[in-house]
């Protein structure tokens, strides 16, 4: 796992964020699902973070958004949600925001998936499903 270190609130939660970008589009329309392992690094202590799928660029439109409270127990997290947008090869990317307060957050590995068949749920090895936008 990665660990980051937050000495502080931002003054908005996406002043310290983590990115990675995705390889495929996504369609308006495709049931999209971010999996991923995380945790908040403090024991006993919460952690809050953004997680989204989205365009890299402005005005960085969202195909999958969601406020995730983690607990101090690594879980592999899944987000789950239909796009209402395109996203073109190349723009998309997967967006971690941390700077909701002073805090530890474990960050692991993640996929994403999309499916234009809506009534097949995701694959991946969820703990803790959530739904987005």
């Amino acid at each position: 796992m990665m660990r980051a270190s937050i000495d502080r609130a931002g003054a908005n939660i996406w002043d310290s964020a983590g990115y990675a970008s995705l390889t495929r589009k996504i369609s308006k329309g495709e049931r999209v699902t971010l999996g991923f392992f995380a945790r908040s690094g403090t024991p006993g202590a919460s952690a809050r973070i953004n997680a989204i799928v989205g365009s890299a660029s402005p005005p960085y439109p969202h195909a999958l958004f969601a406020e995730v409270q983690l607990d101090d127990v690594e879980r592999f997290y899944c987000i789950d949600a239909i796009s209402p947008v395109d996203l073109a090869r190349g723009d998309g990317r997967v967006t971690i925001h941390l700077a909701g307060g002073q805090q530890i957050v474990d960050l692991g590995a993640f996929l994403v998936t999309a499916n234009p068949d809506l009534a097949e749920s995701t694959q991946l090895p969820c703990e803790k499903m959530l739904s987005g936008n």
